[in-house]
C-alpha cells in the first residue's frame, strides 16, 4: 500500500485524476478463507485489456483490500487498518479491516465525487502459508455482519460534509447510530463503539502530524 500526489490515469480517452487506484495481481488472489477453502486450487493467470486502468462510475463499488493499492493522502482519514480486536460471543472479529475500510472510503469518494480507478500496476502474489480453518474462525462473525454494514453505509447514510476529515467523523457516528437502531447484541454494540472512539482518536493524530 502506498500513496500518490498528483497522478494521471489514461482511461480509454478520458484524462482522470484519481483518489485511490487498486492494482491488480496474478498467481494466487488475496480472497477470503471461506473462498480459499472450496476453492483450494484458485489461481488468478493475470489482466489482459486494450486500457491500463478503468475509472469506477459513482455509486458503485469494489471490495478493496490494501495489497497493491496506492491512495491520495487527503483520504487517509478514512483509508486506515481500522481496529478488529475485539470479541462477539468470545470469538474474535478479524480481518475485515480493509474491506470496511475500504467501504467506508468509496462511499466518501462518491458524496465527494473523486474517481477510483483499478487495473494496473500488476503484480505477482505470492501468498505465506495460511491456515484457512483458523483465517475463516476469524472472519466468521465479521461474515455475519457484513451484509448489514453494507446495507447501511450504502442505503441508509448520506454524507453532508464536504471533506474526507469531517465526512469520515459523520459516517462513523450515523453508522454507530443506525446500529444502535437496529442491533441490539451488545457485544455488537460495543464493538462499534470502540470503532467510532479509534476513528476520533486516528482523526486527531493526522491532525496532529499535518
Amino acid at each position: 500500500m502506498g500513496y500518490f500526489e498528483d497522478s494521471f490515469d489514461i482511461i480509454g480517452k478520458s484524462r482522470v485524476k484519481p483518489v485511490l487506484n487498486m492494482g491488480l495481481w496474478y498467481n494466487k488472489p488475496d480472497v477470503d478463507a471461506h473462498t480459499n477453502l472450496v476453492y483450494s486450487n484458485l489461481i488468478s493467470l493475470g489482466f489482459k485489456s486494450r486500457y491500463k486502468h478503468y475509472v469506477l462510475d459513482k455509486d458503485n463499488y469494489l471490495s478493496i483490500n490494501t495489497q497493491n493499492t496506492s491512495f491520495n493522502r487527503k483520504i487517509v482519514f478514512p483509508f486506515n487498518c481500522m481496529i478488529m480486536d475485539t470479541e462477539i460471543y468470545k470469538v474474535v472479529i478479524e480481518r475485515y479491516d480493509d474491506i470496511w475500510s475500504g467501504l467506508f472510503t468509496q462511499k466518501l469518494i462518491n458524496a465527494i465525487g473523486d474517481k477510483i480507478t483499478f487495473g494496473m500496476p500488476l503484480s505477482s502474489h505470492d501468498r505465506n502459508v495460511h491456515d484457512y480453518v483458523k483465517d475463516f474462525k476469524g472472519e466468521f462473525y465479521g461474515m455475519v455482519l457484513n451484509d448489514r454494514i453494507w446495507n447501511i453505509v450504502l442505503n441508509k447514510i448520506e454524507i453532508d460534509s464536504k471533506d474526507y476529515r469531517d465526512g469520515y467523523l459523520e459516517l462513523l457516528e450515523k453508522l454507530v447510530k443506525h446500529i444502535n437502531e437496529t442491533i441490539n447484541d451488545r457485544y455488537v454494540l460495543k464493538y462499534f463503539e470502540k470503532l467510532l472512539k479509534f476513528g476520533k482518536i486516528w482523526v486527531k493524530a493526522i491532525d496532529i502530524l499535518t
